[in-house]
């Protein structure tokens, strides 16, 4: 039973939202991949840490004021929100992110890495060597590890890990009971989600994500079937760790079994590439047990975070922020002299991690001796 709500704190307004303070760093992340003073690159690097961030957040975060919401726990945080108040400032705030996310990428990044040759194009607009490249490639390497489930009674939705990439069709059937069906595609992780595709104008290097591949290769996966509508979604779910160390006898093998455990949580929310028919969108939400309020689509690939593979295959160091390379210390170049160099800068008179007295020169030793009921500190010991 609910409880009742208690009075606001006073003087909440002297307070931030934590949640809400997490994504305002977030958006200076974002500012970063929208800055053009930085390498291009970079940015394109800043973008997925949004998007795997974001990931992150309704993992944890957001998970848990739903768990609290869904409880019914009204309790105000000093900020004078309760947790669904909380939750609807979050939602508000997170969309703005996704989308001012995908128009960096559709309107920003992906025009200036076409002028420096980069291109992503669909399968279905690439020349006609290119395709037959992609569909080699296809048969080749990812055709044999993809299991086209098309659901039934007898196949069940299946179990769809946090963040992993799937796509879901809706397949035309010919049972007047039934004339749709809903099909998924679960995308092993051991695929890379961006590849290039070889050949294509001088001077451009073309790339693919792997999801646009799957779904233009639909029609290979489920042969004889007619397919209505199809997208690519990701699902996110709760991967909060629930372990009391007071009532744990082995705190290591109970954080290992959570561990185990936190792919497999409640759903928070899905993400499907837009657009999506609402057929298909509500299919998705009905399987998975989740509201309108937790679907989010994406104009763009759903698995954004994947962009930094493209920074590791690209080689060009121009769009690249230079290298660091942190110098040695003069005194620690030769191996043999770290532990003596360490040893006598620790017991130098201008240290303090010395708690003794310093070393006095070898002259004068004699005349400044301390007494032999002085205690020596271990740093004497050569």
């Amino acid at each position: 039973m609910p409880s009742e709500s208690p009075a606001r704190v006073p003087g909440s307004e002297l307070f931030l939202n934590r949640e809400l303070s997490w994504l305002a760093f977030n958006r200076r992340v974002l500012e970063e991949a929208q800055d053009p003073g930085n390498p291009l690159m970079e940015r394109v690097k800043f973008l997925s840490i949004v998007d795997s961030n974001l990931s992150e957040f309704h993992e944890v975060r957001v998970a848990g004021l739903k768990q609290q919401a869904e409880a019914g726990i009204t309790t105000h945080e000093p900020d004078g929100k309760t947790a669904a108040e909380a939750l609807e400032a979050i939602d508000r705030v997170a969309r703005e992110q996704v989308r001012d996310l995908y128009r960096c990428w559709n309107e920003v990044l992906q025009p200036a890495l076409e002028k420096e040759g980069i291109v992503f194009p669909d399968p279905d607009l690439l020349p006609a060597d290119q395709q037959a490249w992609l569909r080699g490639f296809f048969h080749r390497e990812i055709f044999p590890v993809l299991t086209p489930i098309a659901l039934d009674p007898t196949h069940p939705f299946p179990f769809v890990a946090s963040g992993s990439l799937n796509i879901a069709a809706l397949l035309d059937t010919d049972d007047p009971e039934e004339p749709v069906r809903l099909a998924v595609v679960q995308v092993p992780r051991v695929l890379s989600r961006v590849f290039r595709a070889p050949g294509g104008e001088a001077g451009t290097r073309t790339y693919v994500f792997l999801a646009d591949v799957i779904r233009w290769q639909l029609p290979e996966l489920f042969t004889g079937a007619k397919i209505l509508d199809h997208t690519a979604f990701r699902v996110t779910r709760n991967s909060n760790l629930y372990v009391d160390e007071e009532e744990t006898e082995n705190l290591l093998i109970a954080i290992e079994q959570e561990l185990r455990r936190r792919r497999r949580g409640d759903p928070v929310r899905l993400e499907v590439r837009a657009p999506v028919g609402e057929r298909l969108r509500q299919e998705l939400l009905e399987v998975l047990d989740l509201d309108a309020r937790d679907l989010v689509e994406c104009d763009g690939p759903v698995n954004i975070s994947r962009l930094t593979q493209l920074v590791d295959l690209e080689s060009d160091d121009r769009l690249k922020a230079p290298r660091f390379v942190a110098p040695i210390h003069p005194s620690l170049r030769e191996p043999a002299k770290l532990f003596p160099t360490i040893r006598i800068r620790a017991c130098s008179p201008s240290s303090r991690r010395c708690t003794g007295p310093a070393r006095t020169p070898r002259s004068r030793a004699r005349s400044s001796r301390p007494p032999r009921t002085a205690s020596r500190s271990p740093c004497w010991s050569s």
